[in-house]
């Protein structure tokens, strides 16, 4: 499926209530849906949205993917710990400010 075209939130949503009646079935291996997801939230920006922007970005994935919405969750949890990560290491002096007591 190419969905490069899908550019926002509102093209998003739409997507959704368009294909309520449309089963996906799930192509490719799990390495290959991981990537997919990645390159969405990634896209999206999905650390910088609001509250209100996050839920149509993950049903999207849960339809797109098929996965269960707690294995999306966990995928989400994983891509926000490597920004961190990426953050910590691209200013290799900033402190974590842990308190030593």
């Amino acid at each position: 499926m190419n969905e490069a075209r899908l550019t926002t939130i509102e093209q998003i949503e739409q997507f959704l209530y368009a294909s309520k009646s449309i089963e996906f079935s799930a192509a490719g291996d799990d390495s290959v849906r991981y990537a997919h997801n990645r390159r969405v939230l990634k896209r999206f920006d999905y650390p910088g949205r609001n509250k209100r922007e996050l839920g149509p970005l993950r049903r999207y994935l849960q339809q797109t993917s098929g996965y269960s919405r707690a294995q999306i969750n966990r995928l989400v949890a994983a891509l926000e710990s490597d920004v961190v990560l990426l953050k910590l290491l691209a200013h290799p002096f900033a402190s974590l400010n842990v308190d030593p007591n």
